[in-house]
């Protein structure tokens, strides 16, 4: 089937820091050819940084070695073994060129650096590049699932991810996601059409072209002045996960505070569009918690980023209105008051000032099922 093909290959959502780059083809496989004129046909891979790759090549396309190719490198975190890997996945049916994922629909997909995470073949594909990278793989699969001439990994995702996007975790009102309404824990994805696979004979060869976007896992870009005395401030461990310490004794402020602590290198926010991010969300103390308690985080071991359309009324209001314009890269510490969070509702959090302290990891517009091959 091709859902558990896609398990055994992409087991996995970028923003490129590099330039945009021209075309690129894959002439040449990986590792010794079957044949002494054996050659891999040419394979155009063409889309600006963050959007959605658009693949030319000749149909049916025939894989005569899995192989890789790097399409542009990225300039910011190495890839390192075991830890955090978020990435964008666009992959097409060489056969046709049908659509076999996309998380450029939804949200980028949250994975550990590992071959058991990401099976054998993204996983060395991706050994030793950087976040910002663009990187595409070609594949022959069979359509039950079994590899065709290859080892299979075990395409599971990190503990608490998805294999469509990277939300996951509780439901808002249980913690202090920013979420308005319960059960959604980012926009829906489309469905995996499975009408065709049904029909796919067992054993069929699955030519599979993907193309992955290796996205940050953490705020990158210009550190900026502690916040004001008043306010909490915000510590980094060497991971990048946040502790925020709430001033002793001082009042809460009663209007939205928005402190950039780092800022970032990558294009606004803009309302409408699918924001990744890392949080931690802290309670001021002044609506019943303790002062300090940490109400939901994402930095926990196993936790995925959270993804949501800004802007249009999903998030509390204190998301909408202090995280459009800031840049991609950026951590952002918001002060929110009761009234532009929970306020009026029946959650434990509803008379809580809520300190959130945000990496806003990708942003890009949602792809509709006509617009896939449209920048």
């Amino acid at each position: 089937m091709i859902r558990r093909l896609l398990a055994v290959l992409i087991s996995a959502g970028v923003l490129a820091t590099a330039t945009a780059c021209a075309p690129a083809s894959l002439p040449l496989e990986i590792g010794p050819a079957t044949t002494a004129t054996a050659s891999q046909a040419p394979l155009d891979v063409d889309g600006e940084p963050g959007q959605v790759p658009q693949l030319t090549y000749d149909k049916p396309f025939e894989v005569v070695r899995p192989g890789s190719r790097t399409i542009w490198p990225g300039t910011g975190d190495l890839l390192e073994r075991d830890g955090p890997v978020l990435l964008n996945l666009y992959a097409e049916d060489g056969r046709d060129g049908g659509e076999l994922q996309n998380t450029f629909r939804t949200s980028p997909a949250s994975y550990t650096m590992s071959e058991a995470s990401l099976g054998n073949h993204l996983f060395a594909a991706l050994s030793g590049k950087r976040a910002g990278a663009r990187v595409m793989l070609v594949e022959a699969d069979t359509a039950d699932g079994g590899p065709a001439g290859g080892e299979p990994g075990t395409g599971e995702p990190a503990e608490g991810g998805d294999a469509q996007d990277g939300a996951g975790g509780e439901e808002p009102g249980e913690s202090g996601s920013a979420e308005q309404e319960p059960g959604e824990s980012g926009p829906a994805g489309a469905e995996p059409d499975e009408s065709e696979s049904e029909s796919e004979s067992e054993g069929e060869s699955v030519p599979v072209v993907l193309v992955v976007d290796v996205l940050p896992t953490r705020a990158s870009g210009t550190e900026l002045p502690d916040p004001p005395a008043e306010l909490p401030q915000v510590s980094r461990d060497e991971l990048g996960a946040p502790t925020v310490r709430i001033p002793r004794g001082a009042k809460p402020p009663g209007t939205l505070e928005v402190v950039p602590l780092v800022r970032g290198r990558g294009p606004q926010v803009a309302k409408g569009e699918v924001i990744t991010v890392e949080l931690q969300a802290v309670a001021w103390g002044d609506g019943g918690l303790r002062e300090g308690e940490v109400v939901e985080s994402t930095w926990e071991d196993g936790v995925p980023p959270r993804s949501a359309q800004v802007g249009i009324g999903a998030l509390i209001e204190g998301w909408d209105a202090g995280l459009v314009q800031q840049p991609v890269g950026s951590q952002v510490m918001l002060v929110v008051p009761p009234g532009m969070a929970y306020a009026g509702t029946k959650s434990p959090l509803a008379g809580e000032t809520l300190v959130y302290v945000i990496d806003i990891l990708d942003a890009h517009k949602p792809v509709q099922d006509n617009e896939k091959k449209k920048d």
